[in-house]
């Protein structure tokens, strides 16, 4: 304590040192300790194994509360990553519906084809997926089929030309021009029909 003039007193720098803190282990050659009665030791043991064993929990406990949150990070990583598969599967679902629809129509298309071409020459088209066989039909169709002979009739029975049809709406419509007295010549009009 300071005295009058404000300086420390002597007797403060004389006093005795302030017991250290105890770190926890048990010093027994402390020769206040030992001085202790014994069941001040045995109480004192037993307060510095309880928190021995106390720090010891709360390591294992803060060990393990690393561990959860690790694996709590880790589950969170999974669960995003789960997130983003399943979007991109739900893109891809719509890619599947529309390659099925195609390949069916390119098979549906090769089946088409294929009942063209003679019987003899179906067995040179390779098996393999619709679209392997649509490229071979592609490259080959001209070769596996039979070509059409052109029409060389020299002009024989009507020029070489096809013989004007009329439709049956216009067949019709004659026939009741021609029971109302009007003179039809479905021949003519065929040929006017064709002309247009």
């Amino acid at each position: 304590m300071p005295d009058d003039n404000g300086t420390p007193d002597d007797n403060a720098e004389n006093a005795p040192p302030q017991p250290e803190q105890d770190s926890g282990g048990e010093d027994n050659s402390d020769s206040g300790f030992s001085a202790l009665p014994a069941w001040a030791q045995d109480e004192i043991r037993s307060l510095r194994n309880e928190a021995a064993k106390r720090r010891t929990q709360n390591k294992e406990l803060a060990e393990r509360m690393t561990q959860l949150e690790a694996d709590r990070q880790k589950r969170l990583t999974e669960q995003e990553r789960l997130q983003e598969m399943e979007a991109e599967l739900q893109s891809l679902r719509q890619y599947e519906a529309l390659a099925k629809t195609r390949a069916e129509r390119i098979a549906a298309s090769n089946t088409q084809r294929i009942a063209a071409i003679p019987e003899h020459m179906r067995s040179l088209i390779p098996d393999g997926t619709p679209e392997d066989v649509a490229a071979y039909l592609d490259k080959n169709t001209h070769l596996l089929t039979k070509p059409v002979a052109p029409n060389l009739d020299a002009g024989a029975g009507g020029n070489g030309r096809a013989q004007p049809e009329l439709s049956e709406k216009d067949k019709a419509a004659a026939a009741l021009a021609q029971r109302h007295g009007f003179k039809i010549d479905l021949k003519k009009m065929a040929e006017r029909q064709n002309k247009k």
